[in-house]
């Protein structure tokens, strides 16, 4: 690619692209009932959140708003196309009580910890 095809600006925009998902800003946090995580997420994105072998998945899509307009970008850092965010959670958790909501920007996930059990001695 011809640098001067880009214009000034081509390199700030080449500079974005990248062969992994973007990684959109988090917040984990634990109380002693839960551990809840804030991702920072557009109500534009196609979001999905799921649970397997002790990881949390966000993933999801970033539309670009207008996407049929001809436009030239001057500089662009809103992140558009695919994202994914992985955490790892290495205590107990109850998958059945793992609930998410949308407030504001911020994706909440919440997931209960495990109680641990009394077992009786025959």
């Amino acid at each position: 690619m011809n640098w001067d095809e880009l214009g000034f600006w081509g390199h700030l925009i080449l500079a974005r692209t990248s062969a992994r998902p973007y990684q959109p800003p988090t917040d984990i946090y634990e109380t002693e009932e839960e551990f809840v995580i804030l991702v920072a997420v557009s109500r534009a994105s196609e979001i999905k959140v799921t649970y397997s072998g002790g990881t949390i998945v966000v993933s999801g899509v970033r539309r670009e708003p207008e996407p049929d307009v001809p436009k030239r970008y001057h500089l662009m850092e809103i992140y558009t196309g695919p994202f994914e965010r992985r955490i790892a959670i290495s205590a107990s958790v109850d998958p059945e009580g793992i609930r998410s909501t949308y407030k504001d920007g911020l994706l909440e996930i919440r997931i209960p910890k495990r109680k641990p059990i009394d077992v009786e001695i025959e």
